[in-house]
């Protein structure tokens, strides 16, 4: 967590002039015995606590209590904050909960009669906007898609996350109404703050309303040009109000999840110690479709990571591993596409004979009968590969333990974190901003990545030298497509993780060299040599038997005689 200026200054964005910058767990009264406080209002009147001095009244090393007492009101509100104390045989743990400020809010009546009380309390704020142009957080709706979204899970409900992009646009309703909340916060790709109640009761029901509050001014093309998928949000929860009678209190104890989302440890911080896994902070770590892939690949990459200590090795030794099981099917794949681009010049011959789509389509179904050929036959590689690859490229976005870990060395700026593109260099300085901004399809962003590039140009030299040339006009224009598909997947693969362009590559050279070792088949070269042949079925067809032959030589002999 870190000021929002300097967020702001590390993508470059400008600084508007109503510019806010507040800090976490601001704390405010909602209500006072009649009065309650607007929603669009900063507070009550002669209600100062979010810009006021407040009084420490203890402090300890591990602790600190801050006071303020609003004398005319006959209220005092107490905040405690409270370190959590690691175990020094457990310091080097990345899995033990010590990730967590507790935070504790007690309301007291001063007065001399019962008062109805309560709270607004304002979630964490500031997340880092790391990886900003080309991170891409994976959520549970097609609107949570941003860097900074809110997290939040009631009682008996699965997580929501509602992405910045739909909070800076106003539209996410208030919720919880008569819910027991169980956590609250911001969401960001590879860390969390999440605000979790500490109860002893699991329905209790603290909170009115929760609510997501857009900390940024609204988004304008004129004052501020600040992406929305960038916005600053947080959330906002108001308490239940209590009838507090005189010396009575209203006290809430929270703890504040502030750390790396590591599935080992989040599955360890839970709403209270009767809560179950449902309730954990686990679910925070969503890898989408084919998640029980990403969680295998993960096991197995961490694996190979404890035995050679490089993320880029261990990325390759799992493509070696996945294309040696597919091995048989694989091989099987390239006889076939072996087998068809033999077929050829036999494919080309019935395109010249049969001018009928059907009966050509009947007689190359024939050929490819009498020679064992499927013309799908490479489908099926395609998709037993396809779980593994959205599994590994979601895997790749989501796990922390890549971000940051280097291809070649600590030492080397150049593909220094497999989780992000290589950025081989900066060319901001001379490219428009519509492709430095990172933003659309056509926003790269503000480096030149070569590992795409090498992915996509190793895709197409791989078509080039496998793909058998075309029968007819439309295989032609088919192929044409498929290359055209490829630098337009070059331009969707520009901003993907290293370490994903790592495994394509590395898979794509033992396809060509899967293919280069691969024998030719001799029926199918026969076939074609035959083809070449001149047949005597076009004869045939043409009314031109063998006996007509004889009869015109017979013709010439008698014209000599």
């Amino acid at each position: 967590m870190r000021p929002e200026r300097d967020n702001r200054l590390s993508h470059k964005t400008p600084i508007p002039p109503n510019f806010s910058d507040p800090a976490s767990l601001l704390l405010t009264l909602d209500r006072i015995g009649d009065q309650v406080l607007d929603v669009e209002a900063a507070e009550l009147p002669d209600v100062d606590l979010l810009t006021s001095n407040w009084e420490i009244r203890q402090q300890a090393a591990e602790e600190v209590v801050f006071a303020r007492v609003l004398p005319k009101l006959g209220v005092e509100i107490l905040k405690h904050f409270f370190i959590e104390k690691v175990p020094s045989e457990r310091v080097d743990d990345e899995t033990y909960p010590g990730y967590h400020l507790g935070f504790e809010i007690t309301i007291r009546n001063l007065a001399d009669t019962p008062q109805q009380l309560g709270y607004r309390v304002d979630g964490p704020t500031g997340l880092p906007t790391e990886g900003w142009w080309y991170a891409n957080k994976i959520g549970r709706s097609w609107g949570a898609v941003g860097l900074r979204d809110m997290a939040v899970q009631f009682a008996g409900a699965e997580v929501q996350l509602f992405g910045c992009s739909t909070i800076a646009q106003g539209d996410v309703e208030p919720m919880g109404q008569g819910a027991s909340l169980m956590y609250a916060g911001i969401d960001a790709q590879y860390f969390a703050a999440i605000l979790l109640p500490q109860k002893t009761d699991l329905e209790e029901v603290w909170f009115s309303d929760v609510r997501a509050h857009r900390i940024d001014p609204e988004p304008d093309a004129k004052t501020n040009k600040l992406n929305p998928r960038l916005i600053n949000a947080t959330c906002r929860l108001t308490s239940v109000s209590q009838n507090l009678e005189p010396g009575g209190e209203l006290r809430h104890r929270f703890q504040l999840f502030a750390g790396p989302k590591r599935p080992a440890l989040l599955a360890q911080y839970v709403q209270s110690d009767g809560a179950t896994q449902r309730y954990s902070l686990a679910p925070l770590v969503y890898y989408g479709w084919f998640a029980w892939v990403a969680v295998v690949m993960l096991s197995i990459l961490h694996g190979f990571y404890a035995v050679f200590g490089n993320y880029g090795i261990a990325i390759i030794m799992l493509t070696v591993m996945v294309r040696g099981m597919m091995f048989p099917i694989s091989r099987r794949q390239a006889k076939n596409m072996a087998k068809m681009q033999e077929l050829q010049p036999e494919m080309k011959r019935l395109t010249e004979r049969y001018k009928d789509v059907e009966k050509r389509a009947k007689a190359q179904q024939e050929i490819w009968r009498k020679h064992n050929v499927h013309p799908l036959g490479g489908c099926l590689p395609m998709f037993i590969q396809l779980p593994i690859f959205i599994g590994l490229y979601r895997s790749l976005m989501v796990d922390i333990e890549l971000r940051q870990a280097p291809l070649l060395g600590q030492s080397i700026r150049w593909c220094s974190n497999l989780s992000a593109p290589d950025m081989l260099f900066d060319w901001s300085s001379f490219m428009p901003e519509m492709i430095t901004s990172g933003v659309g399809i056509f926003g790269l962003g503000p480096y030149l990545n070569i590992l795409p590039l090498i992915t996509i140009g190793m895709f197409i030299w791989q078509q080039k030298m496998f793909m058998p040339p075309p029968a007819d006009e439309q295989a032609e224009m088919q192929q044409k497509v498929m290359k055209f598909m490829m630098l337009f997947m070059g331009i969707l693969f520009f901003k993907v993780a290293s370490g994903l362009c790592l495994y394509f590559i590395a898979s794509t050279l033992w396809g060509i060299a899967e293919r280069k070792m691969l024998p030719k088949s001799p029926t199918a070269t026969a076939a074609a040599a035959t083809a070449n042949k001149p047949s005597t079925a076009k004869a045939n067809v043409n009314g031109n038997t063998s006996g007509g032959k004889k009869k015109g030589k017979k013709k010439h002999k008698q014209k000599k005689r």
